[in-house]
């Protein structure tokens, strides 16, 4: 994301909103606080492909053929964009919490997005268990955004619904609800149980020392 030198989390959020969204859509959530757009996922994931992860390889020991993306809410919608649409580019997906009610739902909408199999991608998708009821999900955000969101966010269902439609495609998915976790709290027992989940057989056969 390019974000701003400052600690300024507003400037930050704008910049968020465009880089790590796949389509030019703008939800009532949003409207009037996104002055870069949105969009920019495709951008995003050319600059890790194309700039980030070269630069990296031709300077360690890495494998271009093993490369991982992770991400948490908007990011985890790119790292599951990524997954739908360049399935070639990336072998092992976490994505927690992804953002999957962006634009009416469009990873699960077989008609306006068609899965690409990817049998070589290893996926694990995580959710919190407080992330289907709103109330207990948002517990700092204005009444506002809880009733904007509770229409159309069902972190749960949706993260479920888009494991059954990788499974059906022929994909290796493993997906966890974590229990007494929201939104703000479950990126870091999540990404610890997919870091092991993804990466156990280099754990065990010692790969990558």
């Amino acid at each position: 994301v390019r974000a701003p030198a400052s600690n300024d989390f507003q400037a930050f959020d704008e910049h968020r909103n465009h880089d790590l969204t796949p389509t030019t859509f703008v939800p009532p959530l949003l409207e009037g606080s996104v002055p870069h757009g949105t969009g920019g996922a495709d951008t995003t994931l050319d600059l890790i492909t194309k700039e980030i992860a070269p630069y990296l390889e031709d300077r360690h020991a890495l494998d271009p053929a093993d490369r991982g993306i992770a991400g948490l809410s908007l990011s985890g919608l790119t790292t599951c964009w990524a997954l739908l649409t360049r399935p070639n580019e990336f072998r092992r997906y976490l994505a927690v919490s992804p953002a999957i009610h962006w634009d009416y739902h469009l990873l699960l909408d077989e008609t306006r997005l068609p899965a690409v199999p990817a049998p070589q991608a290893q996926v694990y998708l995580a959710v919190g268990e407080n992330e289907e009821d709103h109330v207990r999900e948002w517990p700092v955000a204005p009444p506002e955004a809880v009733e904007l969101a509770d229409s159309d966010m069902k972190m749960v269902s949706d993260t479920l619904s888009l494991a059954d439609r990788l499974r059906r495609a022929g994909t290796d998915v493993r997906t966890e609800v974590i229990a007494d976790e929201n939104h703000q709290t479950v990126w870091p027992a999540a990404v610890t149980r997919g870091l092991i989940h993804l990466y156990q057989a280099h754990r065990f056969s010692g790969a990558g020392h």
